[in-house]
């Protein structure tokens, strides 16, 4: 507490537990200390801001109660004892803070879940129901273990310039709300998950095992962590398939996983960078340094690159010809493609991703939806046009 203060530099004095004392300054201990320290100082009178249930035995003998944002069970037996009361309540937000602590805005990446059946040229009803009742799961799913996420890394979330600003972090949600949607949400994705079929939900709880995974010990760990956000991603697609029942492509899953090592090496890199310029040497929480900067760029490149590859070889395989009429026309797909995946990394190099996710940046961004337009009609002119 007094290295706090002595940082901010607007207290006068403070009145803490001491580390090398035995007595725990809170309620009628911390009403004797304050009482004695305004009497030091030749006061008989206090006002004294708090919120908690320990807090009442301070306030009974306080000449002014401040209820700083109170819980209502200390709010009443607070008005039961006191007479001259300031209720200070924050402005409340609770859809805005719930659809941020869930980060509905990263459901979009379940959008992975639909793209077995647009590989299978798959039109119909059935399959695509069961595709959006798994997009529910995974989006219900995905946020409970955000949650958890957050929670675990509260501490390393607040010296962040933007994870500070989420609900938990920031302080919007307590920590056992927190807790308690989690949970809700977690549970919520299990039934809808068992409601389509067995081998869906295991593949949802190998998902959850492995993000769980992730944030309490794999994100730790340099290399094997970009290998499991980018089979974070794959598994997206994996889950598509089985839920809708179409067997997925081998092309498909191999260019996948080379496009999701890109943009999550990508992701690392903005991070390095941002650790680069704030002068540290270290990611905090991470396994990474700033003189691995190079190396990552370097990686992820190569990766975004052998996906662009990967593609051309598909046009040219037997597959190609199988399911598309003018498989020719898919030759103009990988330039379009190494342009995205450029765009991404020079904007990486400029510090210039949104948030530090090169998927939630290129979902914002104009130039990647033309290249995913252009790639989408001339794949559809490839299927339905006439040798």
């Amino acid at each position: 507490m007094r290295a706090v203060a002595e940082y901010l530099q607007i207290f006068d004095d403070i009145i803490a537990t001491n580390q090398h004392d035995a007595t725990n300054l809170s309620g009628a201990n911390k009403q004797a200390a304050i009482a004695a320290h305004a009497a030091a100082l030749g006061f008989t009178e206090y006002a004294y801001a708090g919120n908690s249930h320990d807090d009442l035995a301070v306030w009974e003998k306080a000449s002014l109660a401040i209820a700083v944002d109170t819980p209502a069970s200390v709010l009443k037996k607070l008005r039961q004892q006191h007479s001259n009361i300031i209720e200070m309540v924050a402005a409340r937000q609770p859809l805005k803070v719930f659809l941020k602590s869930i980060r509905i805005n990263n459901w979009s990446k379940n959008a992975l879940i639909f793209l077995p059946l647009l590989a299978a040229h798959c039109l119909e009803v059935p399959a695509w129901t069961q595709a959006l009742l798994a997009f529910l799961a995974f989006g219900l799913c995905a946020s409970g273990t955000y949650l958890i996420n957050d929670l675990l890394d509260i501490p390393n979330d607040r010296s962040h310039p933007i994870k500070s600003k989420r609900p938990l972090a920031s302080g919007r949600m307590p920590v056992l709300q927190g807790c308690a949607l989690s949970a809700l949400l977690l549970a919520a994705a299990a039934v809808t998950a068992l409601s389509l079929s067995p081998a869906f939900f295991l593949t949802l709880l190998i998902y959850t095992a492995l993000t769980l995974s992730y944030s309490v010990k794999l994100k730790k760990i340099a290399i094997l962590d970009i290998l499991v956000l980018a089979f974070l991603y794959t598994i997206r697609i994996i889950a598509g398939g089985v839920a809708s029942n179409i067997q997925i492509s081998k092309w498909l899953l191999a260019i996948s996983i080379f496009v999701f090592i890109s943009l999550a090496l990508a992701k690392r890199c903005a991070e390095i960078t941002r650790i680069k310029n704030a002068g540290l040497a270290k990611i905090q929480g991470r396994g990474y340094f700033i003189d691995d900067l190079e190396t990552v760029r370097s990686m992820g490149i190569a990766s975004g690159f052998m996906s662009a590859l990967v593609l051309a070889l598909y046009i040219e395989s037997p597959t190609s010809f199988i399911n598309y009429n003018l498989p020719e026309l898919l030759w103009i797909t990988p330039p379009i493609f190494l342009a995205w995946i450029m765009r991404i990394w020079i904007k990486t190099g400029r510090n210039e991703l949104t948030g530090e996710d090169p998927l939630q940046f290129s979902l914002k961004d104009k130039p990647s939806w033309i290249c995913l337009s252009l790639i989408f009609i001339f794949a559809s002119i490839a299927m339905v046009g006439e040798a």
